[in-house]
C-alpha cells in the first residue's frame, strides 16, 4: 500500500497536534483523538478496500519495430469490480524509446474493459529492455493506493532503419531508375526478358517485338533484366571501432541499416542473401536465403548484435566462408580499420577471398577525416598539427585501399551516414558488369 496525500495530510496533522503537547498540555485529548480517528478511518478503509478485486492490465506491443517509425502500445485495462475504480498506470521505458509512460486519473466504471493507446518511436537498433508495468489502484475512502506489478513483454525488437524505401516492391530497373543508374549492357552479360513496354527513343531496335507492336498499333519493346539467383553475402564488422558514434548513433547500427537495405535490394534483383557478423569471433551467420521469399530470418540476427572490446579478426570470417560458402559469390564486407598492422590483416585476408568471390568492401571511415573536404579555417598550431595528422592518415589510408583494388577487391570509403544509397548503387553496378 502506498499512502494518498490526504492520509500523509492528516497524519502530520495529528503529529503536529501531539507534538505541541509538550509546550500546551492542554492539547493532548484533542491530539489523541486525531490520532484515533485517523488510525479507525485508515483500518475501515482497508476493510472495504480488500475485499474489492484489483484491475486486471496487460499490454501489447507489435511484433517488431524500425528505428524512426512510430510504434503503437496497447495497455488493455479490465475492471472486475461492481463498483468504479480510479487506477493510475506507470510503464518503464527505456530512454531510446522515449522513456516512462505514466498514465494518470482513469476512472473505470463497473465492470468496464478500455484499451489506451500510445505512440513510441524508436531511436535505436536492437532488442530493448522493459521494465515492470505498474498499476495502483485508489481506496474506497481515498486514504492510500494499492499496486500491482505486470512484468511481460520484457524486450521489444527493433528493426534497423535501411534508409531507403522498402525495395522489394520495386523491379530492378525501377531500383536503379531511384538511385539514378543507367542501365548498361556489358560484354558477356547474361539476360533475361522481363516484360513488354512502350518502345522510347533510344531503346535497341533489336528489342521492338513487332508482333505486339501491331496488335497495339503502336511500338512496343520488350525490357530485359540481368540473370537472376546470384549469391549476396552481408558481412558486418562488430569490433571495438565500430562502437564510434556518428549523428548518435554507432557505426554498427549504420553499417546494419545499409545492410539491411542491402538484403531488401536483392529481393527486387532475384538473388540470394546471406549474413555474417564478427569480430574475434562469429557473432552470427545466416546461411543464404531467397530475398523474394523472406528476409526474416536475416532481420533477427541484427537484434542482439552490439560492438564488442575487441579487434576484428579477419581470419575466422575467411575460415567460415571458405567452410560455408563455397560457390562463387558477392562478398560486402562492411567495417572500419586502423592503417598499419590492422590493414595489413585485412589485406592478407581478403586477398584470399577474391581468389574465389568478387569482394566489395565498404569501410566506415572515421568523421574526422571528413574535415579535410571543407577549407581550412584560421587555425592556431594545436589545430594545424590535428590537420597534418589527419591528412597522414588519409593518405595512409588510401594507399591501403589502392592496395586492395590492385588485389581485385572494389573498395567504397564512406562517412557512415552516407553508406546506403553507393553501397546499393555499386551493387547494381557489379551486377550489370556481369562480375557474378
Amino acid at each position: 500500500m502506498v499512502p494518498d496525500r490526504q492520509l500523509v495530510s492528516a497524519s502530520g496533522l495529528a503529529a503536529a497536534l501531539a507534538f505541541a503537547t509538550l509546550f500546551w498540555p492542554a492539547l493532548a485529548w484533542p491530539a489523541w483523538v486525531m490520532l484515533l480517528a485517523v488510525l479507525a478511518l485508515v483500518v475501515m478503509d482497508w476493510r472495504q478496500t480488500r475485499a474489492i478485486r484489483m484491475p486486471g492490465f496487460s499490454l501489447q506491443l507489435p511484433s517488431s519495430g524500425r528505428v524512426g517509425a512510430p510504434a503503437t502500445l496497447t495497455l488493455s485495462l479490465h475492471n472486475h469490480a461492481e463498483i468504479a475504480q480510479r487506477v493510475e498506470v506507470l510503464l518503464e521505458l527505456p530512454e531510446d524509446l522515449g522513456g516512462d509512460l505514466a498514465i494518470e486519473q482513469l476512472e473505470l466504471a463497473p465492470g468496464e474493459r478500455r484499451e489506451i493507446l500510445r505512440k513510441r518511436t524508436p531511436r535505436r537498433r536492437g532488442l530493448r529492455p522493459l521494465g515492470p508495468s505498474l498499476l495502483v489502484s485508489r481506496s474506497r475512502l481515498g486514504l492510500f493506493w494499492r499496486r500491482s506489478s505486470h512484468s511481460e513483454p520484457t524486450r521489444f525488437a527493433v528493426l534497423p532503419d535501411p534508409g531507403v524505401p522498402d525495395s522489394g516492391a520495386l523491379n530492378v530497373s525501377r531500383l536503379e531508375a531511384r538511385l539514378g543508374i543507367r542501365p548498361q549492357r556489358s560484354r558477356g552479360e547474361g539476360f533475361e526478358f522481363e516484360s513488354l513496354r512502350e518502345y522510347v527513343p533510344g531503346d535497341d531496335p533489336r528489342h521492338i517485338d513487332w508482333r505486339a507492336s501491331a496488335r497495339s498499333e503502336k511500338l512496343i519493346a520488350r525490357q530485359y533484366q540481368v540473370e537472376r539467383n546470384h549469391t549476396v553475402i552481408v558481412c558486418v564488422d562488430t569490433g571495438r571501432l565500430m562502437s564510434a558514434r556518428v549523428g548518435g548513433t554507432t557505426k554498427l547500427d549504420h553499417a546494419v541499416a545499409a545492410g539491411v537495405a542491402l538484403a531488401r535490394a536483392t529481393r527486387a534483383a532475384g538473388d540470394r542473401v546471406g549474413w555474417v557478423a564478427f569480430d574475434r569471433e562469429i557473432r552470427a551467420w545466416v546461411a543464404p536465403i531467397d530475398a523474394r521469399k523472406t528476409v526474416g530470418p536475416l532481420l533477427e540476427a541484427t537484434l542482439p548484435l552490439e560492438p564488442s572490446d575487441h579487434d576484428p579478426r579477419y581470419r575466422v570470417l575467411a575460415d567460415l566462408l571458405s567452410q560455408r560458402q563455397k560457390k562463387r559469390s558477392l562478398l560486402v564486407i562492411l567495417t572500419d580499420f586502423v592503417e598499419g598492422a590492422s590493414s595489413a590483416t585485412l589485406e592478407s585476408y581478403l586477398g584470399l577471398l577474391v581468389r574465389r568471390h568478387c569482394v566489395l568492401l565498404v569501410a566506415l571511415r572515421d568523421p574526422l577525416l571528413s574535415q579535410l573536404e571543407e577549407p581550412a579555417p584560421r587555425i592556431d598550431g594545436a589545430g594545424i598539427y590535428q590537420r597534418l595528422v589527419l591528412q597522414d592518415l588519409l593518405v595512409e589510408r588510401e594507399i591501403a585501399l589502392a592496395r586492395l583494388r590492385r588485389m581485385g577487391a572494389q573498395t567504397l570509403d564512406l562517412h557512415p551516414k552516407q553508406v546506403t544509397v553507393p553501397l546499393l548503387a555499386r551493387y547494381l553496378e557489379i551486377r550489370r558488369a556481369g562480375l557474378l
